[in-house]
């Protein structure tokens, strides 16, 4: 209790002290003041060090190193899963086209056709055929005309 009544007085103390603020010398006055030449901060010019450095040897020695790893049991129990087949649900394959044709014309006087079709009768029989043509006819170079027909059945 002595303690915190030396503690409170000690801090009134502080407290009480006056603090005030500097007055003005006299050094400079409040009046006008003449300007002789604007600040110019230049550095001397100095001796550069120059220094080399050295990288320390390399450790290269070889340490040992040796680990111990205890073995340890731990009884886990552990039920397995069951494991049941799942049906997945299909579904039926698009029935797609019987043909389809492809007939375009491009430059020099090049034209171009495919025609395929196609019937099947599971239980009998398959039909189909596939004719191919394409052909380029350029006039105004020599040797640059031609032309293919391909038929499959």
């Amino acid at each position: 209790m002595i303690r915190l009544y030396f503690f409170i007085i000690a801090l009134v103390l502080l407290q009480t002290t006056i603090l005030s603020a500097q007055k003005p010398s006299g050094g400079i006055s409040d009046q006008s003041q003449d300007v002789i030449k604007n600040f110019d901060a230049r550095l001397i010019e100095s001796e550069k060090v120059k220094m080399n450095p050295v990288l320390p040897p390399i450790d290269t020695t070889t340490k040992v190193q040796t680990y111990t790893v205890p073995d340890k049991v731990i009884a886990v129990q552990y039920q397995p899963p069951k494991m049941r087949p799942i049906g997945i649900a299909t579904k039926k394959p698009d029935p797609g086209y019987n043909g389809y044709a492809k007939i375009g014309y491009g430059f020099p006087n090049s034209p171009y056709g495919e025609l395929a079709y196609r019937y099947s009768d599971p239980s009998n029989f398959i039909l189909g055929g596939k004719v191919k043509y394409f052909a380029m006819d350029n006039a105004t170079i020599a040797n640059q005309s031609y032309s293919t027909l391909n038929a499959e059945g």
